[in-house]
Formats: C-alpha cells, sequence, structure tokens
C-alpha cells in the first residue's frame, strides 16, 4: 500500500471520528467515567483534537509533530477512559466488558500506525 494512502486513511480516520465527537455526543460522554465534570466540553475538545490533527497529518511539515499529537491523544485515552472502562466494567459486571477489553489493543495498533505515519518521508508538500 502506497504511503499516500496510508497517511490519507489515517487523515479521514481522524477526521471522522472527530466529527463523530458532534454527530452522536451522547456515544462519548457515556464513555467517560461518572467523576469527570464538563462532559460535554471534554468531548467537543477532543472531536475538534481530531479534526485538527487529521488536517495537519496531512502536510509533510507537520506531520511528525502531529503524529507525535495522535500518540499523546491515544496514550491519554488509554489512561483515562480505556483502562479505567475495562475496571468498571469488570466491577460493575457489565456484559460489554469483552468488548471494553478488545479496545486496548486497537489502541496500541492505533499508536503503532501514528508513530509509523511520523517515519514517513514523502516529497510532495500535500501527500
Amino acid at each position: 500500500m502506497s504511503k499516500k494512502i496510508v497517511i490519507r486513511s489515517m487523515s479521514l480516520f481522524y477526521f471522522c471520528a472527530g466529527v463523530y465527537h458532534f454527530i452522536n455526543p451522547l456515544f462519548y460522554i457515556d464513555l467517560l467515567l461518572s467523576f469527570i465534570i464538563e462532559k460535554e466540553f471534554i468531548v467537543a475538545i477532543s472531536g475538534l483534537t481530531e479534526i485538527v490533527l487529521a488536517v495537519f497529518l496531512l502536510f509533510k511539515e507537520t506531520r511528525k509533530i502531529t503524529s507525535m499529537g495522535i500518540i499523546l491523544m491515544l496514550l491519554l485515552f488509554l489512561f483515562l477512559v480505556h483502562f479505567p472502562m475495562v475496571l468498571d466494567y469488570y466491577d460493575n459486571g457489565n456484559s460489554f466488558l469483552w468488548l471494553a477489553i478488545i479496545r486496548i489493543p486497537i489502541q496500541f495498533v492505533l499508536i503503532f500506525w501514528a508513530y509509523k505515519i511520523s517515519k514517513f518521508r514523502i516529497e510532495s508538500k500535500f501527500s
């Protein structure tokens, strides 16, 4: 698969995820732990962040720092959403525990994908 396709795919992935924060904010609000305040604001900021990162990922000049931003965002999600969700689902006997567990390795795949993107070198200004 060409590097351009990989980069554009990742950009589209985060752009769509960011837009979905605004289309269905309740989906993300329900994922946040009960002690988190201003959930609507957090969901909006995270969606906007994903959209901005998606756009900056397309440009060679900002790709490396953007990839590192994506990795940081995914690590925050991992420790602030995914791990606590697994523990909460386990404690409460939630039948979707298996889904929460599966999401953890997916985060690591996404982190690896962002890392690989940060290493791509493409000559054109807009890849």
